[in-house]
């Protein structure tokens, strides 16, 4: 099977063009921090600069996917792609001109970059079910997920040498080449055309489209319960590897900046071996009939942390025990997060229509997103007041609830179709 993506000349086009751009992306964003702290003495002032680019995410994720689903998605892609270009490049002529990147235009800059990101992300998310075949697409959602992680791996290490030796302004040229390569790429993928025939462009057509787009997902029981599984995983554990790892790690063990950035990258390498093994595991079992399961192991793993911090807080476990069960921990966590999300968006895939790809897609991104900030609120605030392991379980118990919940449901609708037969 894998032999067979490989010979698909518009995957591995695609691929190689997600790969360029991930990297120069990857590669800027993290020379950028390192810019605004020399400029600014203030790493918090990049984090704000992030914070911002959530906002758009969530107001107008769930409408971009109207646009995906109304024009040309090759198209889409190439023209936002150029568009991503330019931006870069004003950057760069804002820095030569003035000798600095002013804050104000990082600002804009960084959330113009966010909003053509959304537009090219829910023309993007259709692109693999449209060129490869149905039952290839656990597989071939793996090796792109494989294919994105790579760049985080080398992506820091990358651009703390052109930084540190050439400054801001190559970042900036390298990063605008990538988003031009992607879209030279772009132009032979071949990518079917919408059959959709949209007769009048005008709001009340985009309102009835978009309404369409959500009475699809609340009419489809499976798709509901994906988007609602996704919410609540993302609701729990999104501060849980933020917030909270960084925490236990920095209040708790006293790991100092270059050791957490090692660990990093070593909980980095989880993520390339989930998205091998979300591959592996596809060519004995059907998606839908693991998906409860994996998510009720990643509680399951969650709670072993919980149990961890519990023992320490307790006296029982040494820092040093603490620390290297930690990272166990989160290496397992990270696998099994990458199996989840490939799982999620090859069901997604499978059991979307490519007409609603793009609508139903955004929400499901919107809703994903949105979830972050809610659970960085209630359960990543809970750090502050409470021992450590206490998050830790309550994050444990709502996943492994949502995957019981999936499975039992999941059952249940089985057995109805069977009597209904």
């Amino acid at each position: 099977m894998k032999s067979k993506l490989i010979r698909n000349k518009s995957f591995v086009l695609l691929l190689s063009s997600k790969f360029i751009s991930i990297l120069g992306t990857q590669i800027q964003d993290f020379a950028l921090s390192l810019y605004v702290l020399k400029i600014t003495g203030s790493a918090a002032k990049f984090a704000s600069v992030l914070a911002v680019t959530i906002l758009p995410q969530i107001i107008l994720g769930p409408i971009c996917g109207v646009f995906a689903d109304w024009f040309d998605r090759k198209k889409m892609m190439i023209v936002l792609d150029i568009i991503s270009g330019l931006i870069v490049i004003s950057m760069g002529v804002m820095y030569k001109v003035n000798g600095i990147l002013p804050m104000s235009y990082i600002y804009f800059a960084v959330i113009a970059l966010a909003v053509v990101s959304l537009l090219y992300s829910s023309a993007a998310s259709a692109v693999i079910p449209g060129i490869v075949a149905k039952e290839e697409l656990l597989k071939a959602n793996s090796i792109n997920a494989t294919t994105t992680t790579i760049p985080e791996l080398g992506s820091a290490l990358v651009s703390g040498i052109i930084f540190g030796f050439f400054g801001i302004y190559y970042v900036l040229i390298i990063n605008a080449f990538s988003f031009f390569s992607s879209a030279l790429i772009e132009l032979f993928i071949n990518i079917p055309k919408n059959t959709r025939k949209i007769e009048k462009f005008d709001f009340k057509q985009f309102t009835n489209d978009f309404k369409e787009g959500l009475a699809f997902i609340k009419n489809e029981k499976l798709i509901l319960k994906i988007v609602i599984s996704a919410f609540v995983i993302n609701f729990a554990l999104s501060p849980l590897f933020s917030t909270g790892l960084t925490y236990i790690l920095k209040k708790l063990l006293f790991v100092s900046d270059a050791a957490l950035g090692t660990l990093d990258s070593i909980v980095a390498l989880g993520a390339l071996a989930g998205s091998i093994l979300a591959g592996a595991i596809g060519k004995k079992c059907k998606v839908e009939k693991i998906f409860g399961v994996t998510i009720i192991s990643f509680g399951v793993i969650v709670m072993f942390l919980a149990f961890a911090l519990l023992l320490f807080c307790n006296g029982v476990l040494s820092p040093i025990v603490t620390l290297a069960s930690i990272i166990f921990i989160s290496v397992l966590m990270t696998v099994q997060g990458m199996v989840i999300n490939i799982l999620i968006s090859t069901l997604f895939q499978s059991n979307t229509p490519m007409e609603m790809m793009g609508r139903a897609g955004s929400v499901l991104s919107t809703v994903c997103t949105a979830a972050m900030p809610v659970g960085q609120i209630v359960i990543g605030g809970m750090f502050d007041y409470t021992k450590a392991y206490v998050p830790a379980i309550l994050a444990g118990i709502i996943v492994l609830a949502t995957g019981i919940v999936f499975t039992f449901m999941q059952n249940n609708s089985k057995n109805t179709e069977k009597i209904t037969a």
